[in-house]
């Protein structure tokens, strides 16, 4: 029996197949989505109404669990989106907090003023 390998989101393929479903091309200098020949959409609702919609392969035969797949790739792919997003600003903080402790560190003091007008 064959077991299903885990879905990953890859821009431009389907999750199911892994097939290329659309590319990005340069159009009049703007770069757009063109969809191929195995390109197909599917709809998900959900109980709140709100619609999300996803490019898929053709050939794949959406059941209710396929959906629910589709789903849950989706959200650890935003989860980990959001992961990397804080992880990078948080190494930017880092770094600028440490360029500047170590800027100020090294500077000697040449006076102070209670009035910025008096230095």
């Amino acid at each position: 029996m064959k077991t299903a390998q885990p879905l990953q989101l890859k821009p431009g393929h389907c999750p199911f197949t892994n097939k290329e479903i659309l590319k990005q091309e340069e159009r009049g200098g703007q770069m757009v989505s063109v969809k191929n020949d195995n390109y197909s959409e599917v709809w998900i609702q959900f109980e709140t109404g709100e619609r999300m919609a996803v490019g898929i392969d053709k050939s794949v035969k959406m059941t209710k669990s396929k959906a629910n797949q589709l789903v849950q790739v989706h959200v650890d792919y935003w989860q980990k989106g959001i992961e990397l997003s804080a992880e990078a600003k948080l190494k930017e903080i880092k770094k600028t907090r440490d360029n500047n402790l170590d800027y100020y560190s090294k500077m000697k003091l040449l006076k102070f003023a209670t009035k910025e007008k008096q230095l």
